[in-house]
């Protein structure tokens, strides 16, 4: 099973990833957790359970656009 921060690393590599590839457009399919922390990262803020992050919810079914 995977922990907190396993799962965190690899949403940081996707963002990584992401950042570098050539894709103009991409979409992603996720959980709110998993959308929360990439959000965050893409905009270079790091995601803390213990602050605030009320901007970066997603409520079910909820469709974001981000640029990067």
């Amino acid at each position: 099973m995977e922990n907190f921060d396993q799962l965190e690393k690899r949403i940081k590599d996707f963002a990584k990833f992401l950042k570098n590839s050539k894709y103009e457009n991409v979409l992603i399919v996720t959980h709110s957790s998993p959308a929360r922390i990439l959000s965050m990262f893409l905009v270079g803020e790091e995601f803390n359970p213990e602050n605030d992050n009320s901007r970066f919810y997603f409520k079910n079914a909820e469709i974001k656009e981000l640029d990067i």
